[in-house]
C-alpha cells in the first residue's frame, strides 16, 4: 500500500491529523504485504495528533531529500528504507 502521513516522529511513529484516517491507514498497513508512506521533508521529526504505525513496520519513505543523519539511522534500524524522488 502506498500512504500519505501528516508527520512522522521517532517517538510517535507516522501519524495523522483525525482518527478516521489514522485508522483506516492501520487497517490499509495490515493488510499489505509492502507497504510505502510518501512524504516531504518539512514532514520529519512533526508528529500530528493520531499515530497509526507503531505496530507495522513500513518497508519504505518516499521523500524529497534525506533527513538528519540520526534520523535516517534509526528509520533504517526500524527496517525502512528510504527511496528518494527528484
Amino acid at each position: 500500500c502506498f500512504l500519505g502521513t501528516d508527520g512522522f516522529h521517532l517517538r510517535y511513529g507516522f501519524t495523522a491529523t483525525d482518527f478516521y484516517t489514522a485508522r483506516l491507514n492501520e487497517l490499509a498497513i495490515g493488510n499489505a504485504d509492502q507497504r510505502y508512506v510518501l512524504m516531504d521533508s518539512s514532514k520529519f521529526m512533526a508528529a500530528s495528533v493520531v499515530s497509526y504505525s507503531r505496530e507495522h513496520t513500513i518497508d519504505g519513505v518516499i521523500t524529497d531529500r534525506v533527513p538528519a543523519e540520526s534520523l535516517a539511522q534509526s528509520l533504517s534500524e526500524l527496517g525502512t528504507q528510504l527511496i528518494l524522488c527528484r
